[in-house]
């Protein structure tokens, strides 16, 4: 496959969702501490004129105790059914 040029380059997929983002202090245990971006997401990936709802909450460490995140997700996990999800919208 050759070079394209940018005339010739066409979306293949569209990401389409509405991001709210809080950053979070969390203590963890034995003083750790953390700062994390949790990132919601909702809205839809579109591709092939078909629709894939996207409902989801990424959370990021900025600084601190990794342990700390996992703890966060643990809780998290906690108040709402939740999974892990590998795939990035893009691969989505």
């Amino acid at each position: 496959m050759g070079l394209l040029l940018p005339e010739q380059l066409r979306p293949v997929f569209q990401t389409r969702v509405r991001r709210r983002t809080l950053v979070l202090g969390w203590a963890g245990a034995a003083g750790s501490a953390a700062r994390i971006e949790a990132a919601f997401d909702d809205g839809a990936v579109l591709a092939d004129g078909k629709e894939l709802p996207v409902c989801e909450l990424e959370l990021e460490l900025l600084q601190g105790d990794p342990v700390c995140l996992l703890a966060l997700a643990q809780a998290l996990r906690g108040l709402a059914p939740m999974r892990i999800e590998p795939l990035e919208k893009a691969a989505r």
